[in-house]
C-alpha cells in the first residue's frame, strides 16, 4: 500500500515538475535572446575592465607579500584577532591581506581630505628605529610634516614653545 501512495504522489507531481521546467526553460531562452543583443564589443571591454581589476589586486597582493606585511607575531591580542589570516604551524599568526588592503585604502581616502588641503595639517609622529625610514619617505612623497626625532611634549598645544605646530588637524603615530 505504501508503495502505491508513493507513486501516486509522484505522479501527482509530475505536470508540476513539467510545468516548472517549462517555464524555467523560457526564462532561460529569454536571458539567451537578451545576451545576444548586446554588443559584443562592450561584453568584452566589460571582462577587460574586470580582469584589470582583478590583475590590479593579485598585483597588490603580491607587493605586500613581498614587503612581509603579512608576517604577524606569536602573540594574539583579542582586538587583532580579526585580522587574523591563520594561525602557523609553529604558532605565527599570519595576517589577513585583504583586511589588510581595505584598512589602507580607508586610512588613504580620510588623509587625503586633509592632505588637499594643505600639508601642514597632516603630522606623522614615529621614534621607534624602523620606523623612521618610512616616515621621512612618506611625508618627501605626500610633503607633510615628520618627526622622527623626540616628540616635545606641548608641541600641540602650547604656543610659547619654539616647537608649537600650529593647525595640526591630523596627527598619525607610527
Amino acid at each position: 500500500m505504501a508503495r502505491k501512495k508513493k507513486k501516486t504522489e509522484e505522479e501527482e507531481n509530475k505536470p508540476e515538475i513539467e510545468e516548472n521546467f517549462e517555464e524555467d526553460f523560457k526564462e532561460d531562452l529569454d536571458l539567451i535572446e537578451e545576451l545576444e543583443l548586446l554588443d559584443t564589443e562592450d561584453t568584452e571591454v566589460i571582462v577587460e575592465e574586470k580582469s584589470e581589476l582583478l590583475d590590479k589586486d593579485e598585483e597588490r597582493k603580491q607587493l605586500y607579500l613581498s614587503c612581509g606585511i603579512h608576517i604577524g607575531t606569536k602573540l594574539l591580542t583579542g582586538d587583532a584577532r580579526r585580522f587574523i589570516y591563520r594561525q602557523t604551524n609553529y604558532g605565527l599568526y599570519v595576517i589577513d591581506l585583504t583586511k589588510t588592503d581595505e584598512r589602507l585604502n580607508i586610512a588613504a581616502k580620510y588623509l587625503s581630505k586633509y592632505i588637499e588641503e594643505g600639508s601642514d595639517r597632516v603630522i606623522v609622529c614615529s621614534v621607534r628605529r624602523y620606523g623612521k625610514e618610512p616616515v621621512k619617505k612618506f611625508c618627501e612623497v605626500l610633503g607633510c610634516k615628520g618627526i622622527t626625532t623626540r616628540f616635545i611634549p606641548g608641541s600641540l598645544t602650547n604656543p610659547i614653545i619654539e616647537t608649537y605646530i600650529k593647525d595640526a588637524s591630523v596627527v598619525v603615530i607610527v
